[in-house]
């Protein structure tokens, strides 16, 4: 039975979530090199637009991954047409891992994180799947 359940994460489809640079958000700026999200205002904004109208039919869940850090770092989505973005999901103080669930059945224009404190939050992982474990 374990063997089944193993080869049926190593089929999960995941796609990266392209951070760096910016093309979302303010109050921020990023390091590729370090994977760090440094916020200069307390809700800064820093993510990806959707410029090429990716459809993300196939994924339901956003990963976040983060090093442990000193305040909350929230996940949204601007979802085509709608005013306000969508929250999704949230990482407390101290916490690595977020996974959200998100409706792939709108169309995604945004993908963003935001912390609600200044200050750095190193990136792990950022990803769209289709199962989690």
């Amino acid at each position: 039975m374990f063997c089944l359940f193993a080869a049926i994460a190593a089929n999960a489809k995941e796609e990266p979530i392209q951070l760096f640079p910016r093309t979302y958000g303010y109050f921020s700026k990023g390091d590729s090199e370090t994977q760090t999200i440094t916020y200069d205002h307390a809700y800064g904004q820093y993510g990806w637009k959707n410029t090429k109208n990716l459809d993300f039919s196939v994924y339901n869940y956003i990963v976040l991954e983060i090093e442990p850090t000193d305040s909350r770092v929230e996940v949204y989505i601007l979802y085509d047409g709608a005013e306000k973005s969508t929250h999704v999901g949230k990482i407390d103080a101290g916490e690595t891992k977020v996974v959200c669930e998100f409706d792939s059945t709108r169309k995604v224009e945004a993908i963003y994180t935001a912390k609600s404190k200044v200050g750095i939050a190193k990136i792990v992982k950022f990803v769209l799947t289709d199962e989690v474990d």
